[in-house]
């Protein structure tokens, strides 16, 4: 292009994701039942699979990743779901996953406003103390299929 730069846009790309719903659906209450202080690959490999203790460093990634990644095609959640801070509906609107497996996948592909599917785990989400809250349509449970 003889010195000359091809650009498309204007400004950086800059993607912003709100949520600003009517309060209606269910909650999926996300979070770690068993402490882990400083999340690494080996433990949470540990915690999930008592075979996979002879991993370490990008072993240890890989396995990890290939877990989360077949527990989160088995989630019947959306491709991607709000995430709240807070309880804003009544208990009875309120579900609580007890599969540590689902909650470390679940936990691995969320941020602090955004749950999706697609994205790459991050192993630092997995920890002792966070509490994720998806905000899930009517009929959507949160379970495996």
């Amino acid at each position: 292009m003889s010195g000359r730069q091809l650009r498309n846009m204007s400004v950086a790309p800059k993607t912003t994701i709100s949520h600003r719903g009517t309060g209606l659906g269910r909650r999926l209450v996300v979070e770690l039942p068993v402490p882990l202080a400083e999340p690494t690959p080996e433990r949470v490999l540990d915690l999930l699979d008592a075979n996979s203790r002879h991993l370490h460093g990008a072993d240890a990634e890989r396995e990890l990743h290939r877990l989360i990644d077949a527990v989160t095609a088995q989630l019947t959640l959306p491709s991607a779901a709000p995430v709240r801070q807070d309880l804003d509906v009544p208990e009875s609107r309120v579900v609580r996953c007890d599969d540590l497996a689902e909650i470390v996948a679940i936990l691995a592909r969320s941020s602090d406003r955004v749950y999706l599917r697609e994205k790459s785990p991050i192993v630092s989400g997995i920890r002792s103390g966070r509490r994720v809250i998806l905000v899930l349509p009517d009929g959507v449970e949160g379970g495996r299929l």
